[in-house]
Parts: structure tokens; C-alpha cells; sequence
């Protein structure tokens, strides 16, 4: 190593030594050896916790090598810490890292990955497991040396148990490694002592029986705190013996506490530091700055405020009841038991208007800070309701831009509902928080409140200007959701014009519901290249560019370009990935699931559905609610029933949690998915109970009431109700050719020539399922045309006759549910003593046809032989003696349509 441009100290890499007095502690060390398999083991906790102890305890019940390397602030830099690591594992395993401690000695060090790979590889190469330990991580800052352990844990040698102790949770992919089952987590909370650890530690050090229940209250006071109960058991070893029991010895230590807090720590300071004592008292955290500034415009003292800084580090260094809480020796706490003490002297010591006083500093410190969460927990104490609105107002635009709605919703919670009412951003803030929430009936009111308060002249103009603009961009999407495209484009154009540089969050929604807009009016071309100029502008702020292009995603969803939604979206996830935008991550895996399932891609739908769904108490509802019916309807279209009905279920479950479940769409999905998995009776249930309030529908939805309800009477219900939906479908398909909404377009055509087929216009039926088929041809749709069923699949069939698009309709007959998939039941009480299977039913379809069986084998590419087979058994389940008689049969019992 002599060739190093720094030494290495050897006594880093020795492992430390078990302490003589050691107390068992096997819940901890089964959950450390219950996962032989973990990549990672991770102990985190505050200094004298046990953390070392524990994994020392740990190392001796493997029979693993250790390599050990206790770490310290000179080994953050990468070159040293990578030599040190090297070094730890060449120490057990002579020349296993050569290449990575050569390559750590060049002048310029390669890149991070290269030095990462080299070193996975090296590891992987020895030959038996091992434990690697970094001791003390939290001394390590500098993020190259992250980036190579996050690379060594991604591609984790098969040799390698990684073991980190550090007092804060490190910077690594901790929770990829957990959803993978690979990371064993040893908290704070774990290493406590529980009273029978405590028993143990005490008696073996102070050598003599105790009560449980006083064993109990130190445990309690001590937060289970090994250090501290360490402490105690040397107290009671060194204390004179007395007439009583031990016992009663730590009844009387316990007492000695608040005495030695009260005579020794408190009553002997200095009266500026008994001062600073009881003012910082009400601080969960302390850091010399915010000390100091609890004196801020303190005119009762008449001395210059203390030293806050040398007074907390002094306390640090002689006082066993403060704890430092960073590794820069920044921030301290006071330990429970000090605190409570101080925390009644302050109560003694000061009225409620100064303590309110010294609440109100801490908070304006924490403002001042950017610690929104710890300002306004101030100024709640304080009961300064103002103080808290200002703090909101503040930070309001900052949250939204960042998309952090439910932060936005909890502040809120925190100022009193009187005065919101008095502040119109609070208000226009609680209109984006019912937006996100979907809660949509209550927006106009809070932003004619906030309009007419503005109006009123009472609000400076600084101020008024953003609430318009806030007003403007909600304004926009409630009109676009009313379906008023043009009323969306003046809206948006007004917002737009007065839009000031600073101000994205109303430019990037009034972009984007321009730009849907503009699709629904006059078309993608306009609209994409509206969006094209300002995603590809790099001087646009992201949350501007990441609302156009959930525009974009929506607009190739709507136009049935599955290949472009797919690419905006991997655009859309890797912007929101970058800039931590949760709402748009959540948009871009629905976007993602809607083209891959629309595509019949089902595996890659499921995905992305799930991993919106995961974001569903960070996304906007209606997206969350789009990735479980997308997830429920993509499960059924593997056949994964049980999955499918979970997915159902959960979607329901969260409706009700969110106390939506009386929206249209609600009741709509649970009929649409009781149909499809063969629940008739079920689905016509919900609908009855649900059709009163179907109305409208949405270009962008993707569960669409009233598309549903007609869905149901074709597919399901009585002959009068066929008629009914053919009426509706008129509209529809009118609303939807004028908004060139091609997806639902296709799905009303098809839905249509269903209808047609059963009310016998057999012609009409072919010739509009064709407008469908060639509507969805250029992008292969495939979802919006198969999810109808067996009634589609017999037109698909006749239409593949015909030879139209012979290629895209193959594709699409094979895209239906095999026989060993989900089935789509007949109507209920069809008196069959066995069902037909799926093949039987195709086999049918085409025989009420007139079709001989060399013609159904050439149309479903098996031989005569085979449908000869399926014909005979359709004529012994339908109790028939002909094929006509077979037909005929199936007509009166509801199998296929009546001629």
C-alpha cells in the first residue's frame, strides 16, 4: 500500500470487541438471521443505542468472514473510502480487490460506474459469503461515494452481505431494495431496551435483584436508551448500600434524577443559562440560531442574550440529558425526562402571552428557514391564526409547482376555517386541494368568494394579481370538464396574456386544457404543435412542460395513437422523475398502462396500472381511479380473475375512503366489471340503481357512465332497451365525431353495430363494425373493440370473411379470451345442461350463417374435422338433432342474437 497518496490505518479495519457485561437480545437477532438472503442489513439509531453491540452479537452467530471498516469524516472522499473498502475485503480475502485499489490510485479516478462495476465484479469473484460492514455511514456526505454503494447494492454480488450502521438513514435505494425483499431494517424503536433486557443489564451490573414494575418506569423514562440504562446500572453499582433491596435503591435513584436535574444540572447554572433553558425547553430540536432567537426584541432582559451556541455545546459535553442529533454538531435534543422538567419551570417561570411570544419567534425562525412544518406547529401554539396564514400564503404557489397537494391540504388543516374565509389565496389553495381531490362541486363558490374579494379592492395588488391568476387557470378546467371548448379557449388566452414570467403553475394549466381544447375543436395537428413549442423549449419551467404533456398523452389517448401516447408518457415519467413531480409520475404510468392495454400488450398494462395505483394519495383522483380500472380490466383480459375482482374491490374500497362512491362513475365501473366477468344479473343491479344519474361524459375518461349504461342495454337488456341505446348512441357519436374523440368513436361503432346486428340489420351491423375496424387500424387498437365480447368476436368473424384489413382483424379475433379464460356468460337462466365453450360458440356464430364446415375451418384455420367435432357436441348440449334446429335453439335461449 506504500504506493497510496495517503496511509491507511489498519485499526479501521479491525472489528470491535464484545463488551464484558452483555445482555441477550434474540428478538433482535432473529429478525437479523431470519433473511439469510437480504443484500443489505441496516441499523439506524442515535449514538449509544447498541448498534455496534448488535451486530457484533449478530457476526457471531454466522459463520461468515468479516471484512469491518469503521468509518470517520476523513474517509468522505471516494478514492479514500473505495481504498478502504478494498482494503477491508483484501484483509479477510488476500488480492480479491487488485483492480479496484489500482484503479483507485490513478491520478484522475474513473467514472463512478466503471469503479462500481469493477468492484462488483471483484466481489463476485470470491469464492465463499461474507460480511462487509461500514460502521458510522453517516460521516460519509459526499454523493459519488453513495452513487458506487447504490450500484454495489442494485447489482449485488452473490457473495456480499452488505452491513450499514449509521444514526440517519443514508442516501441509498432502500426502498427498491425493500419492495424486492432484500433489506433488513434495525431502527431506533428496535434497539430500545425492553424491561426484561433492562432486568438483565441492570442485575448483571449492579449484581442484584429488582422489581419489575420500578424496572418499568426507568425503561419509561429512559426511552429504553441503552447508554442511559448503562449509566444507571453504574450508578447503583457505585452507591452506598443501604437497608432497602435494590429495588428500592432504583426508586431512589429515579427520585436522585429529578434531584440532581433540579439541585445539580439546573439549580447550579448560571441564571443566563437557566434562562436559556427554560426558553428552548418548548423546542422539539434545538440549533444555536434558533436559541438565539427566541431573545429576538426582548426587551425584559437587560444583559445582551447568552452565547446559545457555547451554551449547547457545553451542555453536550457535561450533561448526561442533551443528545446531538447530526454529525455537524448542529442540532441537539433534550432527553424526555430534562424537558418535561424545564417544560413545568416554564410554565412557572412565564405567563401565556410570553410563551405565546417565544412560540411566535420560533415559528418566524423556521419560516425564515423554509420549515413550513415546524413554523406553523409554532404558530399554532402560539395561536397566531394570521401568523399561520401568512406562512401558507407564502408557500402556496411553491406547492403546487412541486405538486405536493396533500402537504397543501394538511397546512390548510393547521389555519382556522374563519380565516380562510377572510384570505383569498387560502381560498383559491383549498379550490386546488377539492381539485385534486375531484370534490369538483365545490370550486365555483370558493372562487367566486376570492373573486369577489379581489373585486372589494381589499387585497394589494401583488397578491390579487396571483389569485386571478389561480382563479383563470381552475376556470379552465372546470370549463373543460363542462365540455365548453370555446369558453376553455378564451379562459385560457386571457390567463395566458396575463401571465408574468414567474408565475408557471397557471401558464402550464392553461396551456394544457388549451391545448385539449384546441384538439376538441379543430384538431391534433394544431393542438400537438401547441405543445411541441413548449416542451421543446428548455428555458420552460418543468411543472409548465409536465402539464402539457399529460396534454399530449391525453390527446394521442383520445386520437388512438397508442405508439405516440406511449412515448410522450416515457417523456412525462422521466421529467416528473427528475423533478420529484408526483402527480405527473402517476399521469405518465396511467398513459403508459392505457397505450400498452389498448394494444393488448397486458403484461407491461399491469405495471404501469400498479404503479399508478401505489401513487394514489399523491396523484390527482381521477388518474388514480383511471389505474384501477384499467388494472381490474387488464387482469380480466389475462383470464386473472381473483386479481381482477381485488383490483375491484380496492377501486371501491378507495371511492369510499375518499367519499366519492356517488359519482356516476363509480356506480358505472362495478357494472361494467360485474358484466364482463360474467356477473349478468349483477350488473344490470348496479346499473338499475345508478342509471338516474348517468349523464355526461368526458373526451379524456376512461370509465364513461353513459357509454356504459348503453353498453349494458345492448349487451344484456330487453329489446326495448336495445332501441333506447341506439337512440343515445346518436348523440354520442355525434359528440364524439365533433370532437374528434376517435377512441370513444370506436367503441360507439362498435357498441352501434351490436345493436344493429341484434335488431337484425345485419348489413348495417357489418358495414359500421368496418368504420370501427378501420378507425382503430393505423395504431392496431385492440382494447376498445375486444372488451365487447362475444357479440363483437361473431362480427369480427363475418368480417374477416369479407377480407377487410385480414391482418388487424386476425389480430384482433386472437386478442379475445380463450376457453380457458374469463367467459362471457350468457344470459342467466339459459336452460343448457352444459355451456357451450368459447370455440363452440364461434363455431355457432358461424353456422347461423348458413356456412358449411370446410368455410368455418377456413375462417378459424383448423380443419373440417375438428368443426365437424364442435358441431356435434353443439347439437348434444342444445338437445337438437340439425344444425338449423342448433341455430334456431341458440336464438331462443339468448346464445346469439335473433335474426
Amino acid at each position: 500500500m506504500s504506493d497510496l497518496p495517503f496511509p491507511l490505518l489498519r485499526t479501521k479495519l479491525l472489528q470491535p470487541q464484545l463488551a464484558p457485561v452483555l445482555v441477550p437480545r434474540p428478538r433482535l437477532l432473529d429478525k437479523l438471521l431470519g433473511r439469510p438472503d437480504a443484500t443489505l442489513l441496516l441499523l439506524v439509531a442515535s449514538a449509544g443505542s447498541g448498534k455496534t453491540t448488535l451486530i457484533n452479537q449478530f457476526l457471531e452467530q454466522r459463520a461468515w468472514p468479516v471484512a469491518w471498516l469503521s468509518l470517520d469524516e476523513s474517509d468522505d472522499d471516494l478514492v479514500v473510502f473505495l481504498s478502504y473498502v478494498a482494503a477491508a475485503v483484501e484483509s479477510v480475502f488476500p488480492g480479491a480487490c487488485g483492480l479496484t485499489q489500482k484503479l483507485s490510485r490513478t491520478p484522475q479516478a474513473p467514472p463512478v460506474e466503471y469503479l462500481a462495476a469493477t468492484l462488483v465484479n471483484e466481489l463476485s469473484d470470491i469464492p465463499q459469503p461474507f460480511a462487509l460492514i461500514l460502521d458510522d455511514y453517516h460521516c460519509l456526505r459526499t454523493a459519488s461515494i453513495h452513487q458506487l454503494v447504490g450500484q454495489l447494492l442494485r447489482h449485488a454480488p452473490a457473495p456480499l452481505r452488505l452491513i450499514i450502521s449509521s444514526r440517519f438513514d443514508p442516501p441509498l435505494p432502500l426502498s427498491r431494495l425493500a419492495s424486492r425483499g432484500k433489506l433488513v431494517e434495525i431502527r431506533a424503536a428496535d434497539l430500545r431496551f425492553q424491561p426484561a433486557e433492562a432486568q438483565t443489564l441492570l442485575e448483571q451490573t449492579a449484581s442484584a435483584p429488582l422489581h419489575q414494575d420500578r424496572i418499568n418506569l426507568l425503561v419509561d423514562e429512559m426511552e429504553g436508551w441503552a447508554a442511559g440504562l448503562h449509566s444507571v446500572a453504574l450508578a447503583l453499582r457505585s452507591a452506598e448500600a443501604g437497608a432497602g433491596a435494590a429495588g428500592e435503591r432504583i426508586v431512589g435513584y429515579q427520585r436522585r434524577l429529578v434531584g440532581i436535574i433540579a439541585d445539580e444540572v439546573f439549580a447550579m447554572q448560571p441564571a443566563d443559562v437557566r434562562d436559556f433553558l427554560i426558553r428552548t425547553s418548548l423546542l422539539s430540536q434545538l440549533t444555536a440560531p434558533l436559541c438565539q432567537a427566541l431573545y429576538a426584541g426582548d426587551s425584559s432582559e437587560a444583559a445582551a442574550p447568552p452565547d446559545s451556541e457555547a451554551i449547547l455545546q457545553r451542555l453536550a459535553r457535561d450533561s448526561l440529558f442533551i443528545e446531538m442529533l447530526d454529525e455537524g454538531r448542529q442540532w441537539y435534543r433534550y432527553h424526555n425526562l430534562f424537558r418535561s422538567f424545564l417544560a413545568r419551570k416554564l410554565e412557572q417561570t412565564f405567563g401565556q402571552t410570553e410563551i405565546a411570544a417565544l412560540h411566535r419567534r420560533a415559528s418566524h425562525w423556521y419560516w425564515d428557514q423554509e420549515s413550513v412544518n415546524e413554523a406553523l406547529r409554532h404558530a399554532a401554539l402560539a395561536q397566531d391564526a394570521a401568523l399561520a396564514a401568512d406562512i401558507v400564503e407564502t408557500h402556496l404557489q411553491g406547492l403546487l409547482l412541486r405538486e405536493e397537494w396533500p402537504t397543501l391540504e394538511r397546512w390548510l388543516n393547521l389555519v382556522p376555517g374563519e380565516t380562510i374565509q377572510r384570505r383569498p389565496q387560502l381560498l383559491v389553495a383549498q379550490a386546488w386541494v377539492l381539485y385534486f381531490h375531484y370534490r369538483l362541486a365545490g370550486m365555483p363558490a370558493l372562487l367566486e368568494q376570492a373573486q369577489t374579494m379581489l373585486d372589494d379592492g381589499s387585497v394589494d395588488a401583488e397578491a390579487s394579481a396571483l389569485v386571478r391568476r389561480h382563479i383563470g387557470a381552475l376556470s379552465t378546467l372546470l370549463l373543460f370538464i363542462a365540455g365548453d371548448y370555446p369558453g376553455v379557449l378564451a379562459a385560457a388566452q386571457v390567463v395566458l396574456a396575463d401571465n408574468e414570467p414567474g408565475h408557471p403553475l397557471s401558464q402550464g394549466f392553461a396551456l394544457a386544457f388549451q391545448s385539449l381544447a384546441l384538439y376538441a375543436t379543430v384538431g391534433e395537428e394544431q393542438a400537438i404543435a401547441l405543445c411541441a413549442r413548449i416542451v421543446n423549449d428548455p428555458l420552460e419551467a418543468a411543472t409548465v412542460r409536465a402539464r402539457v404533456l399529460v396534454s399530449i398523452c391525453h390527446i394521442y389517448g383520445i386520437a388512438c395513437r397508442s405508439i405516440e401516447q406511449e412515448r410522450a408518457a416515457w417523456t412525462l415519467l422521466k421529467l416528473a422523475q427528475e423533478h420529484g413531480l408526483d402527480v405527473s409520475r402517476a399521469w405518465a404510468h396511467r398513459n403508459l398502462g392505457r397505450a400498452f392495454y389498448e394494444r393488448h400488450e397486458l403484461d407491461k398494462a399491469v405495471q404501469h396500472f400498479a404503479l399508478g395505483v401505489e401513487l394514489r394519495y399523491l396523484s390527482h383522483f381521477v388518474c388514480a381511479s383511471d389505474c384501477y380500472v384499467g388494472l381490474a380490466l387488464a387482469y380480466l383480459a389475462q383470464g386473472r380473475l381473483e386479481e381482477a375482482q381485488a383490483a375491484a374491490a380496492e377501486m371501491q374500497a378507495f371511492y369510499s375512503e375518499r367519499g366519492l362512491a356517488s359519482l356516476p362513475e363509480y356506480d358505472s365501473f362495478q357494472a361494467r366489471f360485474s358484466y364482463l366477468k360474467g356477473d349478468t344479473d349483477q350488473a344490470l343491479q348496479t346499473l338499475a340503481r345508478s342509471q338516474s344519474t348517468l349523464t355526461g361524459w368526458s373526451i379524456i375518461a376512461f370509465e364513461t357512465a353513459t357509454l356504459t349504461q348503453v353498453m349494458l342495454y345492448i349487451l344484456a337488456g330487453s329489446d326495448a332497451q336495445n332501441f333506447a341505446a341506439l337512440l343515445t348512441l346518436d348523440e354520442l357519436q355525434r359528440q364524439a365525431e365533433e370532437s374528434h374523440a376517435i377512441w370513444h368513436l370506436i367503441r360507439i361503432l362498435t357498441l352501434r353495430a351490436i345493436a344493429l346486428q341484434r335488431a337484425g340489420q345485419a348489413e348495417q351491423a357489418l358495414a359500421t363494425v368496418e368504420q370501427a375496424v378501420r378507425l382503430g387500424y393505423p395504431d392496431r387498437v385492440m382494447a376498445a373493440i375486444v372488451e365487447f365480447g362475444l357479440p363483437a368476436k361473431r362480427l369480427l368473424l363475418r368480417l374477416a370473411q369479407r377480407g377487410v384489413e385480414p391482418a388487424y382483424v386476425r389480430d384482433l379475433l386472437a386478442a379475445f379470451p380463450s376457453p380457458e379464460g374469463v367467459q362471457f356468460a350468457p344470459p342467466a337462466g339459459a336452460p343448457l345442461v352444459e355451456p357451450l365453450s368459447a370455440r363452440e360458440m364461434e363455431v355457432l356464430a358461424l353456422l347461423s350463417q348458413r356456412l358449411a364446415n370446410k368455410e368455418i375451418a377456413a375462417i378459424l384455420v383448423v380443419s373440417p374435422l375438428t368443426v365437424k367435432r364442435h358441431v356435434t357436441n353443439i347439437l348434444q348440449k342444445l338437445g337438437v338433432d340439425s344444425r338449423w334446429n342448433a341455430v334456431e335453439r341458440a336464438r331462443e335461449i339468448g346464445l346469439i342474437p335473433p335474426t
